[in-house]
């Protein structure tokens, strides 16, 4: 593989992660869950969702109008071969509650700071997640 391919791969897999993001974040639960294997596999609080379908309902299992923001820190991709690669991303992830008022929500700290761990495998569709796994360095703690 030469070094134009090997780009290639890295700016398909950090598309993609980017694409997961936008598309959990504004509630396309579905399209989220395409950017997956047909068996790939989400693993968040040591709970793992297999396959597309269950990724989808993990993905929209939230309570109504909650809103959240996926900010991405840079996509380090390790290209395995033409078919495989590696990478991780880090994550800050804010949660709130829409308003009934139009306008930005109040700002609280960040859910979580963490980092995803992925394999990419390329698929007759393109390059997709074969297993993409949520490690959370940073939890906030709420009062109870």
């Amino acid at each position: 593989m030469d070094e134009t391919e090997r780009r290639a791969i890295e700016a398909d897999c950090a598309r993609l992660v980017a694409r997961y993001a936008a598309d959990a974040d504004f509630g396309r639960f579905d399209r989220a869950a395409e950017t997956y294997a047909t068996d790939g596999e989400l693993t968040i609080r040591a709970e793992t969702y297999r396959g597309r379908a269950a990724i989808a309902g993990r993905l929209a299992d939230k309570p109504a109008g909650e809103v959240t923001r996926h900010v991405l820190g840079p996509t380090l991709v390790e290209v395995l071969d033409a078919g495989a690669a590696t990478g991780v991303t880090y994550v800050t992830l804010y949660r709130g509650q829409a308003a009934d008022t139009p306008g930005p929500l109040p700002l609280a700290p960040p859910l979580l700071v963490g980092h995803y761990e992925d394999r990419f495998v390329r698929t007759g569709e393109g390059w997709r997640f074969a297993a993409r796994h949520l490690r959370v360095t940073f939890r906030r703690r709420d009062p109870a």
